[in-house]
């Protein structure tokens, strides 16, 4: 089973939106879907609510799997994910109105550069957008400043990439300013290193006692003779492995983190190898306060 391209992207884009709060209402996020050829229409074109709920509240797309008319807990399937568990508990806080939506995060995974990348004509703060082509969307940064002669002239993202990190080979600081920069940085990776190896013996150790409290409550479900006390202990069921699903996904990324943060295969500090989250932080720091 493999992804379904463009319309996984599709439902992953709109799906993480409402989540982050991008979208405010299920509503938008029927509006977002709507020029595109996925999911049925009435006769008006429009999307069904109920459609839209339904993909919301669907743990398939999160890769789990339950079915309690015949006992099956939640179980994690093998097929390709179209989001992360924790952004569909996310998603299913949010409808339970248990949390507003949260303002738009600064930090862009798509276009780190977004916010520091100026028109070379008028000097107006470009705007960065994803364009629809036939079969899928290309980035680019675009000014949309009323009167200036550049106005609607699209940059590819690559371009504007590519120019920073010229510019960023360009700045070659003193010698001895790399060895100190050398010693801090291996401090500090070395410490976030450790803060992960902590974080994930913590994990484990939640992990553990978790499944020793659905045993628990498994074994009193079987016993019991009260319908009440029967429900109340499939909730607490349904809960516990909720709350496992989680730990499990954020031990499979601190994993992955943990690997990726060695200081042996380290990102160097300038060139190709800088990613977003570098290059937002080098223009953080060089932005004037």
């Amino acid at each position: 089973m493999e992804r379904d391209e463009p319309l996984a992207s599709l439902l992953q884009e709109a799906m993480e939106g409402y989540a982050s709060g991008r979208f405010a209402s299920q509503a938008d996020v029927a509006r977002f879907l709507r020029p595109h050829a996925i999911f049925s229409r009435d006769a008006k074109g429009d999307i069904h609510p109920q459609r839209i709920k339904n993909m919301l509240t669907n743990k398939i797309y999160a890769g789990y799997f339950e079915y309690k008319p015949w006992g099956v807990g939640l179980t994690k399937g093998n097929h390709p994910t179209i989001i992360s568990w924790d952004t569909f508990l996310r998603i299913q806080t949010r409808l339970n109105g248990t949390t507003t939506a949260p303002q738009k995060k600064v930090a862009n995974e798509d276009f780190p550069l977004r916010g520091y990348v100026a028109c070379d004509c008028c000097g107006a703060p470009m705007t960065a957008y994803w364009a629809k082509g036939r079969s899928k969307r290309y980035p680019y940064y675009e000014c949309f400043q009323k009167g200036c002669e550049a106005r609607r002239k699209s940059i590819r993202r690559a371009d504007v990439e590519d120019a920073f990190e010229t510019l960023l080979q360009s700045l070659r600081p003193p010698r001895s300013l790399f060895a100190v920069a050398s010693a801090m940085f291996k401090d500090i990776w070395d410490a976030r290193i450790g803060d992960f190896e902590i974080r994930r013996k913590e994990q484990k150790a939640s992990l553990r006692k978790i499944d020793m409290d659905i045993r628990k409550a498994a074994d009193l479900l079987i016993d019991t003779q009260s319908a009440a006390t029967a429900r109340a202990l499939e909730a607490k069921i349904e809960k516990l492995e909720a709350q496992a699903a989680l730990i499990s996904e954020n031990l499979a990324k601190t994993k992955a983190e943990r690997l990726r943060r060695k200081f042996s295969n380290r990102p160097g500090i300038f060139g190709k190898t800088l990613g977003n989250s570098g290059k937002q932080g080098v223009m953080t720091t060089a932005k004037p306060s």
